[in-house]
C-alpha cells in the first residue's frame, strides 16, 4: 500500500509540474499579458486531457485495484482543477488591454 501511495504522489507531482509549466509558458504566466477566459479554459481542458490519458497509460503497482486507481485519478483531476483556479485568479488580476 505504501509503495502505491508513493507512486501516486510522485505521478501527481510530475503531472502538476507539467501543467504549471505548460500554462506559464503558453497562456498566462507572470510575464504574459491578460488572457481571455475562453482561451485559458481551452488550454486547461486540453492539458488536463493529455495528463489524464498519460496517467491512465502508466503501469500500476497496486495490482489493478480499481478503487485505488479511481481515487488517485480523482485526486489528480482535483489538483489540476485547483491549478486552473489559481491561474484564473492570477490572470484576472492583470490589466485587460484592448
Amino acid at each position: 500500500m505504501a509503495d502505491c501511495q508513493l507512486c501516486s504522489l510522485i505521478s501527481r507531482r510530475s503531472f502538476r509540474k507539467y501543467c504549471t509549466a505548460e500554462c506559464r509558458a503558453q497562456v498566462c504566466g507572470k510575464n504574459m499579458p491578460f488572457c481571455e477566459r475562453a482561451r485559458l479554459n481551452y488550454h486547461h481542458q486540453r492539458t488536463k486531457s493529455i495528463v489524464m490519458k498519460e496517467f491512465q497509460s502508466r503501469r500500476r503497482i497496486h495490482g489493478g485495484d480499481k478503487t485505488r486507481l479511481d481515487t488517485y485519478r480523482n485526486q489528480l483531476s482535483a489538483d489540476i482543477d485547483r491549478l486552473y483556479d489559481s491561474y484564473v485568479l492570477q490572470n484576472s488580476a492583470k490589466v485587460y488591454v484592448t
